[in-house]
């Protein structure tokens, strides 16, 4: 689980400092979660339970601006099935555990929500971490919390 947590900050970290492709960056976000269902709906998921509510927030507005960009047309993976399996989407999921109420969360976004809000022009001239910031503020305020 601590593995998990310090790969998945150094991947953020290195989407900060790097200039990667999309590519790269989509191949870096793959080691950290996969397309699962959950009631039917196939959400994006991390692979496993994230240490507090913060990282569950900031996994799914990561990972929201990264499938945006294929979601919205902005930029597309060179690999057609990589392609296909962002756009089967319909939810970007992060799940953390409570101690004090002894219970599981999980903050999901809409693929919907994302792209409506998203998709417009002026977002077109954000640099990467401007954008995210956008998509933090907009996860922190409109995602939806259950218990899992």
């Amino acid at each position: 689980m601590k593995r998990f947590l310090c790969v998945f900050f150094l991947i953020l970290l290195g989407l900060n400092l790097s200039a990667g492709s999309y590519d790269e960056i989509l191949g870096d976000m793959y080691d950290t979660g996969k397309v699962d269902k959950i009631n039917g709906v196939t959400v994006w998921a991390p692979k496993g339970i994230l240490v507090s509510e913060s990282q569950a927030y900031e996994y799914v507005a990561w990972i929201s601006e990264l499938f945006f960009f294929t979601w919205a047309g902005w930029d597309t993976p060179a690999s057609s099935s990589r392609a296909s399996q962002i756009n089967s989407v319909q939810e970007v999921v992060g799940y953390w555990y409570d101690a004090e109420d002894e219970a599981t969360y999980m903050v999901s976004m809409p693929r919907q929500d994302i792209v409506e809000n998203f998709d417009d022009e002026k977002y077109y001239d954000y640099d990467t971490d401007e954008l995210y910031e956008e998509f933090e503020k907009f996860v922190w305020y409109y995602g939806d919390v259950s218990t899992f």
